[in-house]
């Protein structure tokens, strides 16, 4: 599937659909809330990955 096929499908998706048409500010703080989430989950696992490595956590 070629890039602009993959970003048209994603856009017009029920849940694109909704953040973009949504009157409500639930729909923007519903992303931004995920969005979050997912960047603490990344930066953890880089903080502690990185902590092992230098051998801050020797037990982990």
């Amino acid at each position: 599937m070629a890039v602009p096929a993959f970003l048209e499908t994603i856009e017009r998706s029920g849940l694109s659909t909704w953040i973009r048409e949504s009157e409500s500010a639930y729909a923007y703080y519903f992303v931004l809330v995920i969005h979050n989430i997912g960047l603490a989950l990344l930066v953890g696992t880089c903080g502690v990955l990185g902590a092992r490595l230098l051998g801050f956590v020797p037990e982990l």
